[in-house]
């Protein structure tokens, strides 16, 4: 049920809730659909994003349920905006292989486990720290195994709010670049060593909600 989801980069894993009888799966199945997340925690400059999602468009995050039926009881995997969960992920449960059961009908949930870089709250960035970021996000490639074999992270790509409209200027001692987000709120920014020597900088219009790494 596991598989990698490379045309859209920065998804590491992707799975159906599927497995089991009526809307129930076992535990063992979310778990290595969602393990490649545990490899990209270990980096301080990157985090993995959970999230359960539906494949119906008229079921929104808010409206999914997901309990682990446990040993020593039900443990409710609280679904937030855009379908954000944190999943545990624990030995004891993975040993224990309890029935995880949702409120959705059977197949109709997506997880999965998205690379993101974490953001700080400033609107200028020195480009380095950026390149820094994809420079580790291209070790925890690395680190995934011989399926990421030959992947390089080419761009950044930041998500902003759609509502509101953003851009970044990247600068330089020689040069500076416009560069705007599109009516989706993505903004993509190319990942180039020869900025660092040069020492630009980013400044973006508002903060960004999520970067993400684009793999290729």
């Amino acid at each position: 049920a596991l598989f990698l989801w490379l045309n859209c980069s920065s998804v590491l894993a992707q799975a159906p809730m599927r497995g089991g009888t009526e809307n129930q799966v076992r535990y063992k199945n979310l778990y290595h659909a969602l393990e490649p997340g545990l490899i990209i925690d270990g980096f301080d400059r990157l985090l993995a994003r959970q999230r359960i999602v539906s494949r119906l468009n008229d079921v929104l995050p808010n409206q999914i349920e997901v309990r682990i039926l446990a040993a020593s009881g039900v443990i409710v995997v609280k679904v937030g905006p855009h379908g954000s969960v944190k999943f545990p992920m624990t030995k004891d449960l993975l040993a224990e292989n309890p029935i995880v059961e949702s409120n959705q009908a059977k197949g109709s949930l997506s997880i999965s486990a998205t690379m993101e870089i974490k953001l700080g709250q400033n609107k200028v960035i020195a480009y380095s720290e950026i390149y820094k970021s994809a420079m580790q996000a291209q070790q925890a490639i690395a680190a995934l195994g011989p399926t990421m074999a030959g992947r390089k992270v080419r761009s950044i790509e930041f998500e902003f709010d759609r509502t509101q409209g953003a851009r970044a200027e990247l600068s330089d001692n020689d040069a500076e670049e416009l560069l705007l987000a599109d009516k989706q709120g993505l903004l993509i920014l190319r990942v180039d060593e020869s900025l660092v020597a040069r020492n630009a900088q980013v400044t973006f219009s508002n903060l960004p909600i999520a970067a993400r790494p684009h793999i290729d």
